[in-house]
């Protein structure tokens, strides 16, 4: 396919192509989200872009200005996060805007979280990662459609290391209550990280505590911010009950089945 992509220093990529918009770059199709495909831009970027193979915009028309102007805050507040990603510039063909250009994150989904993956590893990362969503909550963003396929996980060597994706679910609000933000922004990732290693016989473990499961319940209700001192007693608690320590995720789900 006969393509020519050029970066250019400003606001925007411009981006020429001659055949099908969906396949940008051979065999480097990467996904595809609710409207539009993701694909390898060079070694360290993706494109997403709005736009099938026949050239049909996979976006919503009565939204699609505002959609747009939401990603045009992030460029133009430089948001230069290194856990959350966000637009860097848009992407241009035939003068209209097609798609955008962020971070290639090196990872997997959260939901696919290794049982290797050490404990304190795992906390550390997290609490490096709230701190930018500290930050980003202080520039009025919410944080809106956040799930397990769209947190990300990266670790090299012992540290870990935390991605969110998804930049279209992000929401610039005119007029916000910081606390309130930053606690419905961070309350969603805590749970999204809790669950990524709770199993059955763990939730069983919880829920016969009275202690553990009135906290463990604030937390899913968002009433409750203390994820760390609950997931530490509850490391405390199966080493007690199992008498063995944990050291690594796959420990806690492994321990209460012997």
């Amino acid at each position: 396919m006969k393509k020519d992509l050029i970066l250019n220093s400003g606001e925007y990529t411009y981006y020429k192509y001659a055949k099908e918009v969906g396949r940008v770059i051979d065999g480097n199709y990467t996904g595809h989200g609710n409207d539009g495909k993701i694909v390898r831009f060079d070694k360290n970027n993706v494109i997403k872009l709005w736009y099938d193979s026949d050239f049909e915009c996979e976006l919503n028309p009565a939204t699609k200005e505002e959609y747009i102007n939401n990603l045009k805050n992030m460029i133009d507040d430089n948001c230069n996060f290194k856990y959350i990603y966000t637009p860097k510039r848009f992407v241009i063909y035939k003068n209209e805007i097609v798609g955008y250009v962020m971070k290639y994150f090196y990872g997997r989904n959260i939901k696919d979280i290794s049982e290797l993956t050490s404990f304190r590893a795992l906390l550390s990362g997290l609490k490096r990662f709230e701190k930018e969503i500290y930050e980003f909550s202080k520039l009025g963003y919410k944080l809106d459609d956040i799930h397990d396929k769209n947190l990300m996980l990266n670790q090299k060597h012992k540290i870990l290391s935390f991605g969110l994706m998804d930049p279209d679910s992000y929401e610039k609000l005119s007029s916000f209550d910081f606390i309130d933000l930053y606690e419905s922004n961070i309350s969603e990732i805590r749970k999204i990280v809790l669950n990524a290693f709770l199993n059955d016989e763990l939730e069983k473990f919880i829920l016969k505590s009275k202690s553990l499961n009135h906290v463990y319940q604030l937390i899913l209700q968002d009433k409750n911010d203390e994820l760390y001192t609950f997931l530490e007693e509850l490391k405390l608690r199966v080493e007690k009950y199992s008498k063995s320590k944990i050291n690594t995720i796959g420990d806690f789900k492994t321990l209460l089945k012997r």
